[in-house]
């Protein structure tokens, strides 16, 4: 595991500008964190652990921190309190949770912060991230993960190739937030055509080239599920907040903890108009038309009224 020692020897890192912060603990025990050094005696003054399934620097609050939140007890993350726990996520720049120091650390939405992501997917046979060889093993391809759906960037002759032009998509497509996977190599440049850029706040939704947000989930067996389409943003997220309470638990993950979300469900209802049919347990009306011989949902309403005119309007104007 990754010991700040290490590039300190190698005069990465000056002593003047941080101090490392000992982890104590089975888990910490030799392990070092790096601060600014103005924080240092603030922070030296709590036992700080490495805990958690994936890997987080950690202290336990206390009594006078427990009181204030009615006796209860928590955990509190060290990149966090350094900036000064903030309502959003904090992110790492570099990717090294042992990197606390605070030119590594800023603030980010859920999606920017896993668009900085640093591990590659084992089972690939490319070292690089978004990099793998197709079936015939004689050529190159690059992807990337965006707004919800897998963008082909092409086909390349080598490995490299094909990493700098995902490189190329990664400036482009997630700016400041994207981790490249050769930031010393120039990249590929990469143009932009039929995607449209409408990055959503929220986990799990984004916005089609027709405007509709759509909500989907990975489910605990890996696979993605689609939540349909909405008119609202909003309401894309409280649908996405519905399905990780059912899928993960009361604990999991919400993108509006203060908002009711909509509960998980889709058995439907028959409207007495064609091509609407109620989704129960949200109490939402959905609009689907058959077109090019294929079902083709048009987006999750309020009212039964707005669905209708929706399918109204396409058949008069199929798009």
């Amino acid at each position: 595991m990754y010991n700040a020692r290490d590039k300190l020897k190698k005069g990465k890192i000056k002593m003047s500008e941080v101090k490392l912060l000992a982890l104590c603990g089975e888990r910490g025990e030799g392990l070092f964190t790096k601060v600014n050094a103005e924080r240092y005696e603030y922070l030296s003054q709590f036992r700080w652990h490495l805990s958690g399934k994936k890997p987080r620097i950690r202290r336990s609050c206390n009594a006078t921190e427990a009181k204030a939140n009615n006796n209860k007890f928590y955990l509190v993350a060290l990149h966090r309190e350094i900036m000064g726990f903030p309502e959003g996520l904090v992110d790492h720049k570099d990717g090294d949770i042992f990197n606390n120091t605070d030119e590594n650390l800023r603030l980010a939405t859920p999606v920017q912060n896993g668009r900085n992501r640093h591990k590659k997917n084992p089972n690939k046979k490319s070292k690089y991230i978004g990099v793998s060889q197709d079936s015939n093993h004689k050529k190159w391809t690059a992807s990337i993960r965006y707004e919800g759906r897998t963008i082909h960037i092409g086909s390349f002759g080598s490995e490299l190739e094909a990493a700098l032009a995902r490189d190329g998509a990664v400036k482009v497509l997630f700016q400041e937030f994207g981790n490249l996977n050769l930031p010393d190599m120039e990249s590929t440049p990469f143009v932009l055509k039929d995607v449209k850029i409408n990055t959503s706040q929220y986990r799990g939704v984004y916005q089609d080239r027709k405007g509709r947000w759509k909500a989907t989930i990975k489910t605990p067996d890996g696979k993605e599920e689609s939540l349909l389409y909405h008119k609202l943003e909003i309401d894309a997220a409280r649908i996405y907040d519905g399905a990780s309470i059912h899928y993960y638990g009361e604990g999991a993950f919400r993108n509006l903890p203060d908002v009711e979300p909509i509960p998980y469900g889709f058995s439907r209802k028959t409207s007495k108009y064609r091509g609407v049919s109620l989704v129960t347990k949200t109490g939402m009306w959905s609009a689907t038309v058959w077109y090019n011989k294929k079902a083709r949902c048009l987006g999750v309403y309020s009212t039964e009224e707005e669905a209708r005119l929706v399918v109204e309007d396409f058949k008069n104007n199929p798009k």
